[in-house]
C-alpha cells in the first residue's frame, strides 16, 4: 500500500508535505514522527536510508508520519525546527480522526 501524502502545515502559501500510514484497527495507535536524516541541510522524506518506510511501521501497529521540512540551505534556522513542531501539532489536531495515542508519540 502506498502511503498517503498530506499537507501538515503551510508557510507563505507553500504546503509542508508528509507521508502517513495508518495501522489497522481502531484502538489508539502509538505515533512515530520521522524527521529524515541530512542534518537539516539535504535529503528528503522519501530518501532511502534517510527516512523510514511508513508502511513498515504501520504494519507493526504504529501511525507513522514522515515529514518534509524547510532546509537551512534555503530558509534560515529555526525554520526546520519550527516545521517539526508543526508536524507534532498536526498529530495532536488529528488524534481523534486517526485514533492516535498522544501519550505515545
Amino acid at each position: 500500500m502506498d502511503p498517503q501524502t498530506i499537507i501538515y502545515g503551510e508557510v507563505l502559501g507553500a504546503g509542508l508535505l508528509a507521508d502517513i500510514a495508518t495501522p489497522a484497527g481502531d484502538s489508539p495507535h502509538p505515533v512515530i514522527v520521522s524527521v529524515h536524516g541530512g542534518r537539516w541541510h539535504y535529503s528528503n522524506r522519501k530518501a532511502l536510508g534517510a527516512a523510514p518506510d511508513v508502511n513498515q511501521w504501520a504494519d507493526l501497529g504504529y501511525f507513522a508520519l514522515s515529514i518534509e521540512y524547510r532546509l537551512v540551505t534555503c530558509t534560515p534556522a529555526p525554520a526546520c525546527f519550527q516545521d517539526t513542531l508543526c508536524a507534532i501539532r498536526w498529530v495532536h489536531a488529528h488524534a481523534d480522526e486517526y485514533h492516535l495515542d498522544l501519550d505515545r508519540i
